[in-house]
């Protein structure tokens, strides 16, 4: 079935990919196929017009073409595009909401050793998660494919602890629906693993939760036959929390809400707050399910866990309308050239779970940071302020502080640091303030790198092919063929200059630019060495002079003036993108920075 895991169900019928071509209409496609082929490569019979031979030719590859275009769609294309459908969801019969709302009982919530504390602290968790974590660092070391995601939080609970100490049932994410979590492993402050409740047990916590935030808001422990709505309200949201899905609308606290209705069957509520509370538990995981870990829970209140996971970031290629043909060549030019992308984009999903937030990605040697941008952040920020001060003027509660972010300063380094504070988070049809904007972090090589390779093999084929272009255009037949094995070497440099390091690659290594240099550099020293061998061997092709009677470098003849001035371009190309990258560089280690006494000498 799918891996898209998005929850919802899937079209009945549906049962995977469509059945292939029989045998015998394969065995029939191999023979077509030859006989084009055969047809393609000769022609025809010499005794044939020459226009017939070509005809022939053009025809049968055009077919070729398309047979081979519908092979490749039909079986390898086609099931892989099928292969992202949508995950079949077998939904939850209501008996098993009534079995874990039973077990949410104040006799059942005593036997399962959960306290009044333990509870509170994981509600408070949930819905208002910066004000238990004081403090969050984010850190990003890419790998060859994946991301490792380091996020160590340092929490304040004001809640004070059990008398026997016990542990703080902890959530340190809280991932959507349908979402995966790779390689999870969560520590303490000292470094020890710490155990995750399983799913079984998250929901028995969710529902105690549930049912002590009702018990709060009626004063009461609430009853089946004087509290009827308040027990079908608590079903629908138990039920919204379980389902496997996306959230539903409407939300799943929606119930809970109307429970401060004070309409005449309506009992009067001793709290509303906590109804409050309830509906923002529930409607936070109808759509989120909530990793758990005990945490010892200390005396102060004061603790420190960490998780680490790998994340696979989405490959985004540039679209030609609205990105431009130039980018969208770039983007498909990486990936056949194997250039690793140099830039890379972190969401801000953590930022407003803290009071103070840290984002780093910390990249490999052999690579700085070029530029860093966070688009639509002062939009955001912007809105956020001012819908509180809104709020505030309109009789609301005093608005928080203004948000406020910074960037490390750029100085040659190979990580990147974005720091925030009081950072809001996103509000439902809110203009410029209900996505979460992204940071986004540029790499380059430092110098030498890939590009000064690059350089040096384009100057060194330049110089090669005007050599020998020079001798040819004068004395087609020197009298030796060194000068061919002399035009192969920078192509066999090429290669093995571009993909030596293959094997040990990272995710952000390796820039296009070089790639390409590297590309064209093998390219001219092979249409060299065959253009050499052409004029070696009298050959009645590629003999026109200059027009004008012009010479390129001495050059007299047109094809060695092309192949030169194209190889040289190249090169040209190959070391302005070095200067400019070496004078970046220098610039940006160079540059002046107050806050930190600390100097490199070069000198």
């Amino acid at each position: 079935m799918s891996d898209s895991g998005d929850g919802e169900p899937a079209p009945a019928g549906r049962t995977g990919t469509k059945p292939g071509l029989g045998p015998g209409i394969r065995i029939g496609l191999v023979v077509l196929s030859a006989v084009l082929i055969a047809v393609a490569v000769i022609g025809g019979p010499t005794t044939a017009a020459a226009w017939m031979r070509w005809t022939a030719r053009l025809a049968a590859a055009g077919v070729l073409a398309g047979i081979g275009l519908w092979f490749t769609r039909k079986h390898y294309m086609g099931p892989r595009l099928e292969s992202h459908q949508t995950t079949r969801i077998w939904k939850l019969p209501d008996r098993q909401v009534y079995i874990l709302q039973r077990s949410a009982g104040k006799r059942a919530g005593a036997r399962s050793g959960l306290t009044a504390q333990q509870v509170k602290a994981f509600t408070l968790a949930v819905v208002a998660p910066a004000e238990v974590r004081e403090r969050i660092t984010e850190r990003y070391e890419p790998g060859q494919r994946t991301l490792t995601q380091r996020v160590t939080i340092e929490s304040h609970l004001t809640i004070a602890p059990p008398g026997n100490g016990g542990t703080v049932l902890f959530p340190v994410l809280m991932p959507r629906k349908g979402e995966l979590v790779d390689n999870l492993r969560v520590m303490d402050g000292t470094g020890a693993d710490l155990p995750v409740l399983s799913y079984r047990q998250y929901l028995q916590l969710v529902a105690l939760s549930l049912r002590t935030l009702l018990d709060v808001a009626h004063g009461t422990a609430i009853d089946p036959d004087k509290h009827a709505e308040a027990i079908a309200a608590e079903h629908r949201a138990l039920k919204g929390i379980m389902y496997r899905g996306r959230a539903r609308r409407p939300s799943s606290g929606e119930a809970l809400r109307r429970l401060t209705d004070q309409g005449d069957q309506q009992p009067l509520l001793s709290n509303p707050a906590a109804i409050d509370m309830a509906v923002a538990l529930a409607d936070g995981l109808a759509s989120h399910y909530a990793v758990v870990v005990a945490v010892p829970w200390p005396a102060d209140g004061r603790f420190i866990v960490t998780y680490e996971r790998l994340i696979t970031p989405t490959l985004v290629l540039a679209r030609a309308r609205g990105e431009g043909v130039l980018n969208w060549f770039k983007g498909r030019a990486r990936l056949l050239l194997d250039a690793s992308p140099v830039d890379i984009s972190i969401p801000l999903e953590n930022a407003f779970t803290s009071q103070s937030y840290h984002l780093i990605v910390d990249a490999q040697e052999g690579v700085y940071l070029g530029s860093h941008s966070a688009p639509g952040l002062v939009e955001y920020c912007t809105a956020h302020a001012r819908r509180a001060k809104r709020t505030w003027r309109n009789g609301g509660p005093q608005p928080p502080p203004p948000p406020y972010f910074r960037f490390r300063r750029r100085a040659g380094q190979r990580y990147a640091h974005f720091y925030t504070r009081f950072f809001p988070g996103p509000v439902p049809d809110l203009k410029n303030g209900d996505v979460l904007p992204e940071v986004r972090f540029r790499f380059y090589e430092v110098p030498p790198g890939s590009v000064f390779r690059a350089a040096v093999a384009a100057i060194a084929a330049t110089i090669l092919i005007w050599l020998v272009g020079f001798v040819a255009s004068r004395k087609p037949d020197p009298g030796t063929d060194v000068p061919a094995f002399l035009l192969v070497f920078p192509a066999v440099a090429a290669a093995w200059l571009g993909y030596e390091a293959g094997s040990a690659r990272r995710l952000l290594e390796g820039t296009l630019a070089a790639r390409l240099s590297l590309v064209f550099t093998a390219l001219a020293s092979v249409a060299g060495s065959g253009l050499f061998m052409v004029y070696k061997s009298q050959l009645a092709y590629l003999h026109w002079p200059n027009p004008y009677h012009l010479e390129v470098l001495g050059n007299a003849s047109l094809a060695w003036s092309v192949l030169t001035l194209v190889s040289g371009l190249n090169a040209v190309f190959a070391g302005s993108l070095y200067l400019m990258r070496s004078w970046e560089y220098v610039h940006f280690s160079a540059s002046r920075d107050l806050f930190t006494a600390h100097k490199e000498h070069g000198g």
